[in-house]
Formats: C-alpha cells, sequence, structure tokens
C-alpha cells in the first residue's frame, strides 16, 4: 500500500464495501479485519489523507471513532463518512 501509492488518499472501510470497487478506481484502500489498531498500521498511514467509512450500527460507529482516534496523530486528515449520508 504504501510503497505504490506513497501520498494517495487512503479508504478505510469498517463497513462491508465492495473492494473491488476501490482497486477499479485505482484508490488506495484497506480494512482493518480484526479491529485492533496497532502502531504499526497507524503508521503506514503516516501522512495520508484518510476517509473512514463507518458501518450503520453503533458497533460500526465506535470503530470508525477508534480509528480516526488512533489515526489523529500520524494522518494529514481523517474524515468519517456515514452511509446514512450516502445512497448505497
Amino acid at each position: 500500500m504504501t510503497t505504490r501509492m506513497p501520498t494517495a488518499r487512503c479508504f478505510i472501510k469498517m463497513c462491508a464495501l465492495n473492494r473491488r470497487t476501490f482497486a477499479t478506481l485505482d484508490l488506495c484502500s484497506t480494512t482493518i479485519a480484526s479491529g485492533k489498531w496497532t502502531d504499526e498500521i497507524a503508521e503506514a498511514l503516516k501522512d495520508r489523507n484518510v476517509w473512514v467509512f463507518e458501518d450503520k450500527d453503533e458497533a460500526g460507529v465506535k470503530r470508525a471513532i477508534e480509528a480516526a482516534k488512533r489515526l489523529h496523530p500520524v494522518a494529514t486528515s481523517i474524515k468519517i463518512i456515514s452511509p446514512t449520508r450516502i445512497d448505497w
């Protein structure tokens, strides 16, 4: 992820978005499948503009907020995108 597009905006999917959609558009995207943020994961997103797509339930909202908190010290910018604001 970091070597191919070192300054690209990165999309983090907390919800079940289709990863192929991002790949087709040549967008950098990832998911934290375990839901456990480590310093190594945060560091991989250093100096990036990050969009976190939250899930529609309470747990998804909490995970998105946790992602933003973990990335705040290293990311250039962070946006949390709520699926309630997007017409899937």
